[in-house]
């Protein structure tokens, strides 16, 4: 057999197992190139609330198919003056992301079907790695 006849059929083969997850995986749509504080103020505009806090419990729904993260809110840059939020998460979906219980965060949480939600393409990350974040930000709302 000829390996001109084999080629295609080989390079098919190859195609599929390395792009075979490509759907799987969470686009955000956001350019790399594109200056962080552009990409804070505009994650800020479009955030129904932003905040630093720790995680305090998480919960499950009845069917399982949702969690509630409650957040003892320590600092505010928009939103309603609160002290928790509860965000909800739905751990199905390939873009929500994953909280624990102790740790804390800096939220850019957007409303969804009356709840506020939080996933990977927020900019939510832990606080610890959100000191640029911060200094673009603005002055925090008084609690």
């Amino acid at each position: 057999m000829k390996l001109s006849a084999v080629l295609p059929a080989l390079l098919v083969i190859v195609f599929v197992f390395v792009f075979a997850n490509a759907g799987y995986a969470c686009v955000c749509g956001v350019d790399e190139t594109t200056p962080v504080k552009m990409q804070v103020n505009t994650a800020k505009a479009g955030a129904h609330s932003v905040f630093a806090g720790e995680v305090l419990k998480i919960t499950e729904s009845k069917d399982r198919n949702t969690l509630f993260v409650t957040i003892r809110v320590e600092a505010l840059w928009k939103g309603t003056k609160t002290g928790q939020k509860v965000i909800t998460i739905t751990p199905s979906e390939t873009c929500s992301y994953t909280f624990y219980v102790g740790e804390k965060y800096l939220v850019y949480a957007y409303k969804y079907e009356g709840a506020e939600r939080a996933g990977l393409c927020s900019r939510t990350k832990l606080l610890a790695g959100a000191a640029e974040d911060i200094s673009y930000l603005g002055k925090k709302l008084k609690k």
